[in-house]
């Protein structure tokens, strides 16, 4: 997500690991819209940071470095500027003691080629959804067909002016095929198949290129 200078700090929230000293520490920088006093949601702070620390989806949220967990419930809001993530798959980076006394500080995936897909091992609070029908069989221009199933733009509902869009990017395509996300897709074994396209509005989808949002399930 960009952030943007002139965004004032209560609407930027800061995900920071626990093992490391803190001009180094942070793992995510947030814009903070999800509460008119700036916020993020809970779950997304925490599939995101889980996402980088080894696809873990035990761990917690705190507001200092060493402190107790956020007692929040899972569909609230995060009000705040810093939180730190916890691992529970390692113990010592969850100590009650600054990280200077943290020998083995939990890893993270550096980058998104360095990333394995959580097959199997989605976030409890990920929805399942099955494919939706595709009509390949009907039409055998790709985006025409994507455009037929979808009708409208999947996030506004609007008709007009609709691109279709890669999920994953075309430049992905070798993490693609390494990660077998074929799986997910019920038509063609390829990047360019309809399960990993889906129809945005022209302007939401060259944002959505330039990796300025993502897409996350609200439960409410």
């Amino acid at each position: 997500m960009v952030i943007y200078s002139d965004i004032p700090l209560n609407y930027r929230v800061r995900l920071r690991h626990p093992g490391y000293p803190r001009a180094k520490n942070t793992l995510f920088l947030f814009n903070a819209y999800d509460h008119p006093n700036g916020g993020v949601r809970k779950l997304f702070a925490l599939t995101a940071c889980g996402l980088v620390a080894s696809n873990t989806w035990h761990g917690y949220l705190s507001r200092e470095e060493a402190g107790p967990p956020v007692a929040d419930g899972d569909d609230d809001i995060l009000i705040g500027q810093d939180f730190y993530f916890h691992n529970h798959a390692y113990p010592d980076s969850n100590r009650s003691e600054p990280c200077s006394c943290i020998s083995q500080p939990y890893p993270i995936y550096p980058d998104f080629a360095s990333w394995p897909f959580p097959h199997g091992k989605m976030p409890p609070w990920w929805p399942s959804i099955d494919p939706l029908p595709f009509p390949v069989a009907l039409i055998s221009d790709m985006s025409m067909a994507v455009k037929a199933r979808d009708v409208s733009c999947r996030i506004t509902g609007s008709a007009e002016a609709g691109d279709t869009a890669h999920i994953i990017a075309v430049s992905e395509n070798e993490w693609f095929e390494d990660h077998n996300m074929f799986e997910y897709s019920n038509d063609i074994r390829s990047i360019n198949s309809a399960g990993n396209q889906l129809m945005l509005r022209c302007d939401l989808h060259r944002t959505h290129e330039q990796f300025k949002w993502v897409i996350f399930p609200n439960r409410q």
